[in-house]
Formats: C-alpha cells, sequence, structure tokens
C-alpha cells in the first residue's frame, strides 16, 4: 500500500512539474499609463490563455526564460501562441529564451500567433525552437496593420509557406523597423531571413538578417517574396539556398516594387541574383 501511495504521490509531482501554470501580473491593470508588468514565464502563460488581456497595454519588466519542460507542453506541441493580439506589448530591452513550439499542422506560430492594429517594441526572443506551417516567424506568424520596432530574433524556424526568422507574414499597412534576425530559417515557398512574405503596402527599414536561409520557391536572404511593399536601408549576409526564385536579398519582388539602399553578401550567400538591393564582397560589406 505505502509503494501504491509512494507511485500516487510521484506521478502527481511529474504532473505537477510538466504542467504549465497562469499567473496574474501582480502589477498594473492593463491600461497606456499603468501597463500589466510581465515579470515570469507565467504571466507570459496568462497572456495566452486569457482572452481579453489581447488588446491591452503590457511591459516586461525582467528577462524570462521558458522552462526545459516547455517541450513537453500540450503533449509535446509547446507554447501555445498569443492569437488575435491587439495592444501593445512593450519588452523594455529584456529578452525571451528558450521559445519552443512544435505544430507543424498549425497556421500562425510565434510568441504571437497573429496581431492586428498592435504594436511590440524592445524585445528580443531568443534560443527559439519554432515549427509550423503557415504563417512561422521567431517572433509573430502573421501581422496586419501593425508596427515592430526594436525587436530581434535568434534560433531555428521552419515552416511550409512564409517562413521568417522574425515574422511570418506581413500584411497592409504595417512597419517593421530597427529590427534583425540571427539563425535558421527553413521553408518551401516565401522563405526570408528576416521576413517570409510582405504584402500590400507595408515599410521594412533599417533591418539586418544573419543566417542560413533555405526553401524552395521564393527564397530571400532577408524577404523571401515581396509584393508592393518598401524595403529600405537594410541588408543581409547569411547563406541562401532554392531552387524557384532565389535571391541573395529578396527572392521575389512582384511588380518590381521599391527596394532602396539595400544590400547583400553575395559571396556568404552562395548565390548571384537578388530581385532587390546591390550585391557586395565580403570586403564591400565592412564598408
Amino acid at each position: 500500500m505505502k509503494k501504491i501511495m509512494l507511485i500516487i504521490g510521484m506521478l502527481l509531482l511529474v504532473s505537477a512539474i510538466l504542467a504549465q501554470t497562469a499567473e496574474v501580473p501582480a502589477l498594473g491593470d492593463g491600461t497606456a499609463n499603468n501597463p500589466y508588468q510581465i515579470a515570469n514565464w507565467k504571466n507570459l502563460y496568462w497572456i495566452s490563455q486569457t482572452f481579453a488581456s489581447w488588446d491591452k497595454h503590457f511591459i516586461q519588466t525582467a528577462d524570462i526564460t521558458f522552462p526545459a519542460i516547455i517541450t513537453n507542453w500540450d503533449n509535446g506541441a509547446g507554447w501555445t501562441p498569443i492569437a488575435s493580439f491587439t495592444g501593445v506589448y512593450d519588452g523594455d530591452g529584456h529578452i525571451i529564451t528558450n521559445l519552443y513550439i512544435n505544430r507543424p499542422s498549425s497556421d500562425d506560430q510565434g510568441l504571437f500567433g497573429q496581431i492586428g492594429v498592435a504594436e511590440i517594441k524592445n524585445l528580443g526572443v531568443l534560443n527559439v525552437n519554432i515549427t509550423g506551417n503557415y504563417n512561422t516567424g521567431g517572433l509573430v506568424g502573421l501581422i496586419n496593420s501593425s508596427t515592430i520596432t526594436n525587436c530581434y530574433s535568434m534560433g531555428n524556424v521552419m515552416g511550409y509557406c512564409c517562413s521568417g526568422g522574425l515574422v511570418g507574414q506581413v500584411f497592409l499597412d504595417t512597419t517593421i523597423s530597427k529590427c534583425y534576425s540571427i539563425g535558421s530559417v527553413v521553408g518551401t515557398m516565401s522563405t526570408g531571413g528576416l521576413v517570409g512574405a510582405s504584402y500590400i503596402s507595408n515599410t521594412i527599414t533599417n533591418c539586418y538578417s544573419i543566417g542560413i536561409v533555405t526553401g524552395y520557391e521564393d527564397t530571400g536572404g532577408l524577404v523571401g517574396e515581396n509584393l508592393n511593399s518598401t524595403i529600405t536601408n537594410c541588408y543581409c549576409t547569411g547563406s541562401v539556398t532554392g531552387t524557384i526564385s532565389t535571391g541573395g536579398l529578396v527572392g521575389q519582388n512582384n511588380n518590381n516594387y521599391s527596394v532602396e539602399n539595400c544590400f547583400w553578401n553575395y559571396e556568404t550567400a552562395g548565390v548571384i541574383p537578388s530581385a532587390g538591393g546591390m550585391g557586395l564582397t565580403t570586403e564591400q560589406m565592412k564598408t
């Protein structure tokens, strides 16, 4: 009987350790003047599980590291993205480490699944390991009419269509500025070191990417596919491998839209062409 009770106790302990626990932020009320203060991963998990919080204001007050057991959450699927976010998240210069997602059949994967009419700023995500389907990014899966400023990602991203080191797909009147991504991005269609695909009236400015980008169609060191969006003052220095519409900076630039004052290292990229930007040598990139 004692052995049975001991086994039951151990199983309950393991279950408690593996469980995700949501914790309401101790400070703040979610308004612009008094944002919720995010101090640990339990506060982050509370956001992802609380629909009513997705239009609120947040500020991160400390560096956050997900526990190693995140790989066991949701039967191995890991983190549940914060979906349909319409608020403001200010990382305040802090980082989030060890973000893990393994949802190869699910769309809109990232720390944030979707954001619309929202703002994310001053945040870094490190050691990300994310697998999704459509719209997969280290920070955000899908963006609509929003801004991302002073953010970066480091790690590995894998998806089918619209996969990017920082953002999977950028759609309609969105600005990404002063951001970068370092790591590996693997996809099939629209795969980019920073952004997988950018569609309709977006601006990507003062950004860069470094890493390994591998795709099949529309593969670029910075942006995989660009449609009616402007890319300015950007560069990339990673290797790029693809089959159809592969470019050192941009894989496919539909309608020959504006790519201004942008550069890519054709020596490290391993490909000569690009649908926008100027290819330079490693030595020229230093100037």
